[in-house]
Formats: structure tokens, sequence, C-alpha cells
């Protein structure tokens, strides 16, 4: 979890330039959580766990979602 919180922390160092928020998630698939979601305290912030429908609560939209993140994070844009 503190990973996560680091990793965050970065990343809004880099977005504050940008205006936008960061906040720590994780998504587990698979895994039933009662309500959709969870907030773990951490030394270091808050980590949010979210299972995938509450993230995006629509299945189209969250594939669309998915298919633009990795087209951005994939290295070399390689297809899955």
């Amino acid at each position: 979890m503190q990973a996560v919180t680091g990793y965050a922390r970065r990343l809004a160092d880099t977005a504050v330039v940008l205006r936008l928020g960061v906040r720590p998630l994780l998504v587990v698939h698979g895994s039933p959580i009662p309500g959709g979601y969870l907030e773990v305290e951490t030394p270091d912030g808050s980590v949010y766990v979210l299972s995938p429908s509450y993230l995006v609560p629509d299945a189209r939209r969250a594939e669309d979602l998915a298919d633009r993140m990795f087209a951005v994070l994939a290295p070399s844009g390689r297809d899955r």
C-alpha cells in the first residue's frame, strides 16, 4: 500500500503543472468488496481499493477506458 501512495505522490508532483488531481487506487478483480470500495489508511495517506464496477459501472465504458490507457501506457504502442 505504501508503494501505491508513493507512486501517487510522484504523479501528483508532475500532474500539479497540469492541474490534475491524483488519488492512489487499487482495483481488485475477482474478489468482492463490500459496498464496492474500501479506504485504507497508510502512514503516507489513503489508498482506495475498488471493485471494477465501482470504478466504471458501465462495462463498455470500462473496456474503452482500458483500451485508451493501454494505448497511452504500453511500451512502443504494441497491441495486447
